[in-house]
């Protein structure tokens, strides 16, 4: 692959970067508000982290829930959507990516 097509073909791939790295660090932010709520449960009751139960965290567990659900409904079509999202999104990258290196090959 020529020098220039290389570049080209490693500027054009910060798009997958920053995605991958929002949904980290998104992730990331919920788990350390999740850690921080246990520290703070533990050191109010005196127990030991490990010792920590749902009934201790009470008000807190909407810190632990994925996604909130509409009362009754098992949340199926929420698992089916995001997969179906993510397979289709990363389809299209890969796509994109295919298409860039044929492009800077060709």
């Amino acid at each position: 692959m020529p020098f220039q097509g290389h570049q080209i073909f490693k500027l054009k791939q910060y798009q997958v970067y920053v995605v991958l790295l929002t949904l980290w660090g998104l992730d990331f932010r919920r788990e350390h508000k999740r850690l921080d709520c246990i520290v703070r449960k533990s050191k109010e009751l005196n127990k030991d982290i490990s010792q920590i139960t749902k009934e201790d965290l009470g008000d807190s567990l909407h810190l632990f829930e994925i996604f909130s659900l509409i009362p009754g409904s098992k949340g199926y079509h929420i698992a089916l959507v995001i997969n179906w999202l993510c397979i289709l999104a990363g389809i299209g990258l890969l796509t994109f990516q295919i298409q860039l290196l044929l492009q800077t090959i060709l």
